[in-house]
């Protein structure tokens, strides 16, 4: 078979998707998480980490769905942080808990919240891409 006759090939080269692996994964040092909201970039999305008044830390989602205020730039009040977009605010559990000039909370005001557990110092978040 001459190099004419030869089938030319042609080797797939798309980028690999980032991946990251289910398990607990160390944010810092837990005492470096304080009531001051934190921004994070981890697991190729933008989060939020703070210290509630009960002292555990929360991380969220970094935007408010309702207008997508970055709520790294927000307040703590309490075991919530608050969008200082639009005042509201959110819970530890990612669950909208006030509105001020609402009488009604829609049921999906919601953002993702992410497990988080301290230990021998350290601030560990829960992921996994499967939701499990």
């Amino acid at each position: 078979m001459t190099a004419a006759q030869r089938i030319p090939y042609t080797i797939k080269s798309d980028p690999i998707a980032e991946r990251y692996a289910r398990g607990w994964h160390v944010l810092g040092k837990a005492s470096d998480f304080t009531a001051e909201p934190q921004r994070l970039e981890y697991f190729g999305a933008k989060l939020v980490a703070y210290r509630g008044a009960s002292g555990e830390v929360h991380v969220l989602d970094a935007y408010c769905p309702h207008m997508g205020g970055d709520l790294s730039l927000g307040k703590v009040n309490g075991d919530s942080l608050i969008c200082p977009f639009h005042e509201w605010s959110w819970g530890g559990d990612g669950v909208c808990d006030d509105i001020p000039y609402a009488n009604k909370i829609p049921q999906k005001a919601c953002i993702n919240s992410w497990t988080t557990t301290e230990q021998n110092g350290l601030l560990f978040v829960w992921n996994d891409p499967e939701g499990q």
